[in-house]
């Protein structure tokens, strides 16, 4: 009996642990079931777009319906656009079927009024077939000067395109005229055709990211972007008679992108404006008089890494700077026109160049060009295969150019062709290198100043003694000696600055003697930088002698 008795209480209590641990799992299952109707009721919701779906459909939804974060999907693989769709709910423009896009007004397909809005999976077709009726107001140049087929507000920000296609084609002039001055009874003219300008993308204040896009422009920009901090990864942009991206300030990384940009007589970029960031695995290829792969106006802090800029035209650049630190490593530049420079710096710079590749060919060109700062060069080769101009036999190109600049150049090989390979400043060493210049010419031209007296007037008993600098290096402040019998005079001569492609300005000292030694009985000498503070080409110019 008391085995019996124990074994039906211990079937009593396992038997009340099943059934309360039975209860516990469907209390879980009840409460997790709630928590799913919950997360759903809450949870984005779609709007889907088929081919009937009207402009008004799709504006109703959005105005009353639609909330942050609801997804627009266009479920099919053509869709006609009637009018621009004015996007003012936080959603996501998308679709998984790769939807074409039709448009054909002369206006924005998307215009988009808020932040945190995304784009994916689209195509856009953006070809006008109406004539722009356009005005242009120059006191609101962001909203009345571009059309783009997707066009952000200027307050808008967090704004992301992944998987977009943009293929438009916008070609219209417009008269402006900035002003119409008047000079007498004289009209002086001051008007011009200006290409009105298209963006497949249009934006201001914008953070955000592009990945995996593709845009075709033809007679527009792909990117117009005024300030914007995100990065490009995966996309092409191509352009005729425009720039790829032009920006007035945008912080981030180029990764793996190309661009292409294209034009006869007009001036063609990859990247022209502000920017600050890495430039990696990435192509530009520009072609056009004028036309530059990569023009950094301001200050630029980056790096350019395995990547390519290949420039075609008269006056063309491959990459272009004006304040620049950076590094460029396992990169090809090359430029081929007259007058074209693979890189190209005119002023200031401190840059790393290291197993990289130069080349530019055409008349007066110039492989690497740089007015001031610090440069290291190895394991890199530079090639110059351009003549001198025939109007300006004295201007003989070279491979190397680095005025007024520090640094090394080592373990390279450097030719040119028909000048000198290398034309530095003594601040530069060369070390370990394989030069060849055109035959004849020094292999390294050590860029100097030459000062030189060229007039001298008298106004009374002052002598006014005119010195210029014509070497090729700006020269630095010395100091002139003036003897005329027992007089004898020390002036200062200030700095004289060259500026590449363009004139000296001449330095001006007044000296003045006692009356009776400013005759012609006596034989006055001047003598140029007595202490021997600039390294000229020619020291010998430096007396000269006079009787007046």
């Amino acid at each position: 009996m008391r085995y019996n008795y124990l074994m039906y209480h211990s079937y009593c209590i396992n038997g009340g642990i099943k059934l309360f641990e039975a209860r516990k799992g469907l209390i879980f299952v009840v409460i997790v079931f709630c928590l799913f109707i919950a997360v759903n009721s809450t949870s984005a919701s779609n709007y889907y777009v088929n081919k009937d779906t009207s402009h008004k459909n799709i504006t109703d939804w959005i105005k009353n319906d639609a909330k942050k974060g609801d997804n627009l999907i266009f479920n099919t693989s053509s869709y006609s656009l009637s009018n621009t769709l004015v996007i003012s709910k936080s959603i996501n423009i998308k679709s998984y079927k790769n939807t074409k896009i039709n448009f054909n007004r002369s206006k924005s397909m998307f215009y988009v009024t808020v932040n945190s809005v995304n784009f994916s999976g689209l195509i856009l077709n953006h070809k006008p077939l109406e004539k722009i009726n356009y005005s242009y107001d120059p006191n609101d140049y962001y909203n009345s000067y571009n059309i783009s087929s997707i066009k952000v507000f200027k307050s808008v920000k967090h704004v992301n395109f992944k998987n977009i296609s943009i293929f438009a084609n916008i070609n219209v002039k417009v008269l402006y005229i900035p002003n119409v001055p008047y000079e007498g009874d004289d009209f002086i003219e001051d008007s011009y055709y200006e290409d009105l300008i298209y963006s497949g993308i249009s934006i201001k204040e914008w953070k955000g990211n592009v990945k995996n896009c593709h845009l075709k422009i033809i007679n527009g920009r792909g990117i117009n972007a005024l300030k914007w901090t995100g990065n490009l990864t995966n996309s092409t942009i191509k352009t005729t008679n425009d720039s790829g991206i032009r920006t007035n300030g945008w912080i981030g990384n180029i990764v793996n992108s190309n661009f292409e940009s294209k034009g006869l007589d007009v001036k063609c970029l990859g990247i022209w404006g502000i920017f600050n960031g890495d430039i990696k695995n990435s192509k530009f290829l520009v072609s056009g008089k004028y036309s530059t792969g990569i023009f950094i106006q301001l200050r630029w802090n980056g790096n350019f890494v395995n990547s390519v800029v290949k420039s075609k035209g008269k006056f063309s650049s491959g990459l272009v700077t004006r304040f620049w630190t950076g590094t460029i490593l396992k990169s090809k530049l090359s430029a081929y026109g007259d007058s074209a420079n693979s890189l190209y710096n005119w002023a200031w710079w401190k840059i790393n160049i290291k197993n990289s590749k130069f080349l530019s060919n055409g008349v007066g060109s110039t492989t690497i060009h740089s007015d001031y700062g610090t440069c290291k060069i190895s394991k890199t080769r530079i090639y110059g295969y351009g003549s001198a101009h025939k109007k300006y036999p004295k201007e003989i190109p070279s491979a190397i150019e680095l005025f007024d600049s520090k640094g090394t150049i080592s373990q390279s090989k450097i030719k040119q062709k028909s000048g000198y390979a290398i034309k530095v400043t003594d601040d530069v060493n060369v070390i370990n290198c394989k030069i060849t210049s055109k035959k004849g010419l020094e292999k390294i031209f050590r860029l100097r100043s030459d000062l030189k007296v060229i007039n001298v007037s008298k106004s009374k008993n002052t002598y006014i003694i005119t010195v210029d600098n014509i070497g090729q290096l700006s020269s630095k402040a010395c100091y002139l000696s003036f003897k005329a019998k027992n007089v004898y005079k020390i002036a200062k001569i200030s700095k004289i600055r060259l500026e590449p492609m363009t004139d000296s300005i001449p330095s001006e000292i007044k000296i003045t003697i006692p009356k009776k030694y400013a005759n012609n009985h006596y034989t006055k000498t001047i003598k140029l930088d007595i202490y021997y503070q600039n390294k000229e080409y020619n020291k010998k110019n430096n007396l000269y002698k006079f009787k007046f």
